[in-house]
């Protein structure tokens, strides 16, 4: 009885040294998240305009103005292309780039470099480069416009102007990506993938069955962080677009910035705020099911 009672002393005391490790890492998370999220939500309550002397409490009434809210829908659609575009193309491409580096070569350092390259660019420099890119005398626009493709500028045009910035956030992104696939490649058990190989697997049949499933884990981080990344465009339009033309570029978190910052109406950027949080959740919570239950985390 005493041991008993002495070991679920060590137990609790265990477990009070252990939360009081963690007390910083949840004490900043409720300052700088969970607090502003809640200010967030309540804000999006509230109709605050400077007409007023103080907030008044509204309901849904800013959620159900955004139903009639023809730039909303806008630049909700695009936001959704955006992540439906650059998410699968990214990942993938990340995960070409580290499986072709991953092998033996000469020159793989100099590939390597050059691959990852666009990640140590600021994002404003990116910006600026594929500004000028896609101009009318940049490289790219002048090699369209000599096959009669497009005689002005891709970023002035409501049909091409999403699939310009679709090209240089996979660009962006795929290097960045690729350092996580090209490290869980070189932690893979390699007496497992030797074994699959002496039992006939090779080529796709190897990698589709044994090389993709153990990597699952590193692809769910990838996703999710891409989805992530893409939802949070902004620094690339501020620079390239501004939204334009006709907001045909703009995403949600652009939109949220015009509403906070050039109109004003801190209602409506805390109730598109709200929904972009909940856009997300929505979709973290659907790559889990659909994901989670193929994912092992055991090698």
């Amino acid at each position: 009885m005493l041991a008993r009672d002495a070991h679920g002393r060590r137990r609790l005391t265990e477990g009070v040294k252990a939360y009081g490790l963690l007390l910083p890492s949840f004490a900043l998370l409720a300052v700088f998240t969970f607090l502003p999220i809640g200010e967030t939500l309540r804000g999006s309550l509230f109709l605050d305009d400077i007409a007023l002397p103080k907030p008044r409490f509204v309901g849904l009434a800013n959620y159900r103005g955004l139903v009639s809210d023809s730039v909303f829908g806008q630049v909700l659609l695009n936001s959704l292309i955006y992540a439906v575009a650059v998410v699968p193309l990214s990942v993938a491409l990340a995960l070409a780039m580290a499986m072709m580096v991953n092998r033996a070569f000469t020159g793989n350092v100099l590939v390597r470099s050059f691959l990852f390259y666009p990640v140590i660019l600021p994002l404003v420099a990116v910006a600026n480069i594929w500004l000028y890119l896609y101009s009318s005398d940049g490289i790219i626009g002048v090699a369209l416009d000599a096959v009669h493709v497009a005689d002005q500028s891709l970023l002035s045009s409501d049909a091409t102007v999403k699939t310009a910035i679709i090209v240089m956030l996979v660009w962006k992104d795929a290097s960045f990506y690729m350092v996580f696939y090209l490290a869980a490649l070189k932690n893979l058990p390699q007496d497992v993938l030797e074994a699959a190989a002496l039992d006939g697997a090779s080529g796709w049949r190897l990698f589709w069955n044994m090389t993709f499933p153990l990597l699952m884990p590193t692809t769910m981080f990838c996703l999710v962080m891409s989805t992530a990344d893409a939802f949070h465009l902004i620094d690339h339009l501020i620079v390239m677009t501004q939204g334009g033309p006709n907001n045909s570029s703009a995403s949600l978190l652009y939109y949220i910035y015009q509403s906070a910052f050039q109109f004003v109406d801190s209602s409506k950027a805390a109730t598109v705020t709200s929904v972009l949080l909940a856009v997300l959740l929505l979709t973290f919570g659907l790559q889990l099911y659909l994901l989670g239950r193929r994912t092992s985390y055991e090698r």
